[in-house]
């Protein structure tokens, strides 16, 4: 993939981009199912954007995510841009690069969604990198933590194009895995704080950048800032 082909790609994820249906991140991602062993499956899961789960999921209760957990430019190794907030809405992926259709990606439509969640965009007008934050409160963060590394939650991840994925961590506080979709490179790195959860996915069009190590930091950035907050 070029970098021309890079920035529209991004620009046409922009412009679809809604409060009510989050995108999932520039490249999709991998769908995986990680056993006690930490072996890793891929399953069956159609592409797509991040969908509105049934009403028979929406959450009982809501949680406000407050506007300053955000990420802001000057975090970013690479100069980025905001282009999405979702603004306060439970209907949220636990991370970038799922997406939420319980129709067609496999959950059953009983699984624990959000309380609460926000979810923020970023992208390098060079079209080199793209950013995507996501902070959701859970009843049950560590059920919510389990769900994201075994792929198993309402909103589970995609596999069209997914080569080497690996899960680089998974444990009681954490996950992390990376994948490359042609020439994209992707990471995700995932923080639990009490029963929120602090996503960070980083996509890489150019092989400039240490996509892992830059989701881990800004995902650990971010998780301080909660750590300091009355999110659950």
């Amino acid at each position: 993939m070029s970098i021309s082909t890079g920035r529209r790609a991004i620009a046409a994820t922009l412009t679809a981009m809604t409060l009510i249906a989050p995108l999932t991140a520039p490249a999709a991602a991998a769908a995986t199912e990680l056993s006690a062993s930490s072996t890793v499956t891929t399953t069956t899961a159609t592409s797509g954007i991040s969908l509105v789960p049934d009403s028979a999921r929406r959450p009982t209760a809501s949680t406000v995510v407050p506007g300053r957990v955000a990420l802001r430019a000057r975090d970013f190794t690479v100069r980025q841009v905001l282009g999405f907030d979702s603004g306060q809405s439970p209907l949220q992926p636990a991370a970038g690069g799922q997406y939420c259709d319980t129709s067609n990606n496999g959950a059953t439509g009983l699984e624990p969604t959000p309380l609460g969640g926000r979810q923020w965009s970023w992208y390098a007008t060079d079209g080199s990198v793209g950013t995507t934050h996501v902070v959701t409160a859970w009843a049950d963060g560590d059920g919510a933590l389990a769900d994201l590394a075994h792929d198993t939650g309402a909103c589970r991840f995609d596999t069209a194009g997914v080569e080497d994925y690996a899960v680089t961590l998974a444990d009681h506080d954490a996950f992390a895995a990376t994948y490359r979709v042609g020439e994209v490179h992707t990471a995700v790195h995932t923080v639990l704080v009490r029963n929120t959860l602090v996503s960070v996915t980083v996509d890489d069009w150019t092989g400039a950048l240490d996509e892992a190590a830059e989701a881990q930091r800004l995902a650990e950035r971010s998780a301080k800032v909660v750590a300091r907050t009355r999110l659950p």
